[in-house]
């Protein structure tokens, strides 16, 4: 079993990040999903995510900073050529394959309309390739992938192709539910059965024996070549993504989101527990799975790939850290803060984020909210387990309730209001003390569900937000509450909300912004004002609001000055399952964090002194309203320069990213883009400018 890792990537983070200020802190110095591995019998090989290319020539003992071909790309999959050591080595993404034959040292471009999730080449000859792609056609190239032929399949699928040897493969047909078969390197694929039920995961033992999920949980195994199929389990205990046949006895599913089940007697029975891709491990997936012989590799989220010398029964991380996922980070002052972790305690800094030490409890249920009142006193409300504080920076903890009043320990959210009360929130009770927990008043409010956020805009004016699209309002600082939504607008979570003032706030869900102007009586998208934050929303104490978006493994960071009215796009980084938190009280930073255990910070103080100038002259775009083509006009200053391009829809969604040369007129082709408001952004070196552009 491997245990060593030597990770030479010091220099990840800045190639991850090149003209950006967001570092990340935890638990390396990058964050990435990887998507998909392959190693090579030589020892060579490659992994590659949303945020980079990682390469091995050691067999995965150690990973260093492959060259990547193009930073802006998620890749999706990688493949070598048999017998080339990884020499040979294929990169895929949404509509371009990227092929070296150097090992990675130099890469050749292949433009490929019509691409979509690719998932496996297969080699099937020296000279012949097949690319299956979660779409209704395969590609295949007889030249070793100079030219490539589209072959239509009559049927969508989501997985590779199954190919038993390069002259017998397998496709699930799920749009027809058929089982299509090949006999000649691909060139050509009949239905050789037609199912009752969806198929969706298969895997062959040999050229007769094979077994396959339909139906989202039945198990049923052929043993004359897909031509008929018997049901060996109604309903496996699992939630199946990918099954794994290595012999006619010995079986594995993956099981959604990120534990595996094995059988030793053909899928009759299976283990009773679930095993974890990792104990005590957070926001592990099984994205991508290489097998070479007895040894696997697992691509995952969370910056990890894992290594099995034993058909997957044992599994190693290769990239051995504390995933915690972060729920809040709070700061006392510049130096000193806390980043809450799910369960079992939080991590802290006394040295302005650098250096992260962990701090460990015995409380092993959940928590998603913390109060840190000062450098060593913290406030955890566990679901469970009761609230707990500490006053010595973690080493001790105690009950912050009295046991008189335990049977309310459902409590999920903690704030403190202005006036020094503090406030808890539970699905049914909430309790609160205006004198630091000497004595507790408790309010039973009945609205049930489970508290995702407690908000109060003074000592009166308060919000609660819930599962199911709920929210409750306040107006006597918590002593009552009264039912506002009960999933009116969405049915999801109600996890953000800000006030302006008294009256006026708005609420981000899933992109969406909904307003109120009565104090919280009423909500509305249609409400707004122009008040539309790209996504949830944190508050700086000097008023200062930030927001971000994603789109693929792009996010985006924008900030306002004017209470969530406009909003400046003020970095762009690559990164994946990522919330921005929290601003220190000085200002002078941005901190976020999420699943996988990431820790980010955002030095504002750069960002402000680096945020290049206004444009001499408006940025205009005419005609305006436009049908889909438009022509920006930009200032003679800057025509001949190279810039960036980049359109936004109306939520903060990056759509469009291009460099260009700059000219008079640069036309703007938004034809398939729908009816409504777009964002333009253009930057260069020492210039940026921004306009509005209205689609009908």
């Amino acid at each position: 079993m491997r245990t060593k890792l030597t990770l030479l990537i010091s220099s990840l983070s800045l190639l991850l990040a090149t003209g950006q200020n967001v570092e990340i802190l935890h638990p390396f110095d990058y964050a990435t999903n990887y998507q998909d591995v392959f190693v090579a019998t030589g020892g060579k090989g490659f992994a590659v995510g949303t945020c980079g290319v990682l390469a091995t020539t050691d067999n995965g003992i150690d990973w260093t900073v492959g060259t990547p071909p193009d930073a802006e790309v998620e890749f999706e999959m990688v493949a070598c050529a048999p017998g080339t050591n990884c020499q040979d080595v294929w990169l895929g993404a949404d509509e371009v394959l990227y092929h070296s034959t150097d090992g990675g040292q130099n890469w050749s471009r292949v433009p490929f309309s019509g691409l979509y999730g690719p998932r496996e080449i297969h080699f099937l000859s020296a000279s012949v390739l097949l690319l299956s792609h979660s779409s209704v056609s395969v590609w295949r190239s007889t030249d070793g992938g100079q030219n490539w032929t589209e072959i239509s399949l009559g049927g969508s699928y989501r997985e590779a192709a199954t190919f038993v040897n390069p002259n017998l493969g397998f496709i699930l047909d799920q749009t027809n539910f058929n089982i299509l078969r090949s006999t000649d390197l691909g060139a050509s694929w009949d239905s050789i059965t037609h199912l009752e039920e969806r198929p969706l995961y298969l895997d062959m033992v040999d050229s007769h024996i094979g077994y396959m999920i339909v139906d989202r949980q039945k198990l049923v195994k052929t043993t004359d070549g897909g031509f008929t199929w018997t049901t060996v389990q109604d309903r496996v205990n699992a939630s199946p993504r990918i099954i794994v046949a290595f012999d006619e006895n010995n079986l594995m599913l993956s099981s959604f989101p990120s534990s595996l089940v094995f059988s030793t007697d053909g899928g009759q029975t299976w283990d009773n527990t679930p095993q974890p891709l990792e104990e005590d491990a957070y926001g592990l997936r099984l994205n991508g799975l290489h097998r070479n012989g007895q040894e696997a590799w697992i691509a995952s989220d969370a910056s990890a790939i894992l290594y099995s010398a034993d058909q997957l029964a044992t599994r190693t991380n290769l990239f051995p850290a504390d995933r915690q996922t972060i729920e809040s980070i709070q700061f006392v002052d510049s130096n000193t803060g806390y980043a809450l972790c799910e369960r079992r305690g939080f991590f802290k800094t006394i040295d302005g984020g650098d250096s992260w030490e962990r701090v460990t409890t015995d409380f092993a249920t959940v928590s998603r909210d913390m109060l840190v009142r000062s450098a060593t006193e913290v406030i955890i409300p566990y679901n469970s387990s009761g609230p707990q504080r500490t006053t010595d920076g973690g080493r001790t903890w105690s009950p912050l309730l009295p046991a008189e009043i335990a049977d309310t320990v459902g409590l999920f959210q903690v704030e403190q209001l202005p006036s020094g009360r503090l406030y808890l929130m539970g699905s049914v009770h909430a309790v609160y003390s205006d004198d630091d927990g000497q004595t507790w008043n408790v309010v039973y409010h009945g609205l049930g569900g489970f508290a995702d956020m407690l908000y109060f805009y003074d000592d009166q004016l308060g919000f609660f937000g819930g599962q199911g699209g709920r929210l409750a309002r306040t107006t006597d600082g918590g002593a009552s509450w009264t039912s506002i939504l009960q999933g009116d607008l969405t049915n999801q979570p109600i996890r953000n909300l800000y006030m302006r003032d008294a009256n006026n706030g708005f609420i981000n869900i899933s992109s969406t912004t909904y307003c109120t102007n009565d104090g919280g009586l009423t909500w509305d998208s249609n409400n707004c004002a122009g008040y539309d934050p790209p996504g949830l929303v944190v508050a700086a104490p000097n008023g200062d609001l930030f927001s971000t978006s994603s789109s693929g493994n792009t996010q985006t960071i924008f900030r306002s000055s004017d209470q969530g009215l406009n909003w400046a796009l003020i970095q762009t980084y690559c990164s994946r399952s990522n919330r921005f938190l929290s601003v220190t009280p000085d200002n002078g930073y941005l901190y976020g964090g999420w699943s996988g255990g990431i820790i980010t910070r955002l030095d504002l103080n750069i960002t402000a002194t680096q945020e290049p100038e206004p444009l001499p002259e408006p940025l205009l775009v005419y005609p305006n309203p436009s049908t889909g083509y438009a022509q920006i006009l930009l200032p003679a200053a800057i025509v001949g320069q190279d810039i960036d391009l980049r359109v936004f829809s109306a939520h903060g969604q990056l759509l469009l990213q291009q460099r260009v040369n700059a000219q008079p007129q640069l036309p703007l082709v938004l034809d398939e883009l729908g009816a409504g408001f777009y964002f333009l952004d253009i930057r260069g070196t020492h210039f940026r400018g921004q306009a509005k552009l209205l689609k009908h």
